[in-house]
């Protein structure tokens, strides 16, 4: 079975079986449905997302800069989605 799991054990996804358990409130990042993502440079806080030339934030989280690093392994290792942290 391909895929990965994060250390929490609510989530998982596997592309081979289908299979996903996420927490309520965590936000799925589709890694193959975006023009670009960065850490806003006024609020250093706020993960934001560029789609078709539009931006937004996505989350507020306390460590962008370690969620971007995971963010770009999954796409180096040919995830097709990240898992928020919430």
């Amino acid at each position: 079975m391909t895929g990965y799991e994060r250390h929490n054990s609510h989530i998982a996804y596997f592309l081979g079986g289908n299979i996903m358990w996420i927490k309520k409130n965590n936000l799925l990042v589709n890694l193959e449905k975006f023009d670009a993502l960065y850490q806003d440079t006024l609020h250093p806080e706020n993960l934001v997302i560029m789609t078709d030339r539009k931006k937004r934030t996505l989350a507020k989280i306390d460590d962008v800069p370690r969620v971007l690093d995971e963010i770009t392994e999954a796409m180096k290792n040919g995830e097709s989605v990240y898992v928020l942290p919430c």
